[in-house]
């Protein structure tokens, strides 16, 4: 039994359902419930249309939400750690869009300083980890504690701009969706399952 059945033809499209089931797995060992890299994502990739980013920082935010904690495959015994091995593991995967790596490492990054793993501030933190934050704080919180919770952080965890962003998009009244892998966004020539393996497998020894 294959245990992609759904993939088809094109190797990005098989390729970018391991990489979410490997970001399902790093779900699981932080203790995040199932589903809620593709929950996150999805909130983030949205607000990203809504502020018209560019489609390379698009698609690097839904890949980097679905792989947000990766790392903790590879590096489980320190959560603070996470997102350094995490970013470490992206930088080997090729095909991923330019600048996912990055994402991975800095969307846990606090808008007052006080986040992880490198204590950046404001503007420092790339416009699309800020949203991935936002993102998180939501995917953690229901309905209107979502709401309370983001408003209450605006400036303090949470960049102003992306909770503006946030308020416009709930005005809009749009669905959570949980995003689909964009499987288009990758390198076909370099969708090697082999490697992927490789590189965890190098990453956990």
């Amino acid at each position: 039994m294959a245990l992609f059945p759904q993939a088809g033809a094109d190797p990005r499209q098989r390729f970018a359902q391991m990489l979410a089931f490997y970001g399902a797995l790093g779900d699981a060992a932080s203790g995040y419930p199932h589903g809620f890299g593709r929950r996150k994502a999805g909130i983030a990739v949205a607000l990203a249309t809504l502020a018209e980013v560019d489609e390379t920082t698009r698609d690097a935010v839904g890949f980097a939400g679905l792989l947000h904690a990766v790392g903790a495959i590879v590096h489980h015994e320190e959560p603070l750690d996470a997102p350094v091995y995490g970013a470490r593991l992206c930088e080997r995967i090729a095909a991923l869009p330019p600048g996912t790596a990055e994402l991975v490492r800095t969307q846990s990054e606090a808008w007052d300083g006080t986040g992880f793993p490198d204590q950046l501030r404001w503007h420092a933190i790339p416009f699309g980890a800020q949203l991935l934050l936002l993102a998180h704080t939501v995917s953690t919180w229901n309905g209107d504690e979502a709401l309370e919770r983001v408003n209450a952080e605006s400036g303090r965890s949470l960049s102003p701009a992306a909770v503006a962003l946030y308020a416009q998009w709930l005005r809009r009244g749009d669905d959570i969706t949980p995003l689909e892998p964009p499987w288009s966004a990758l390198d076909p020539t370099a969708c090697d399952a082999v490697a992927l393996l490789a590189a965890i497998t190098e990453q956990i020894g």
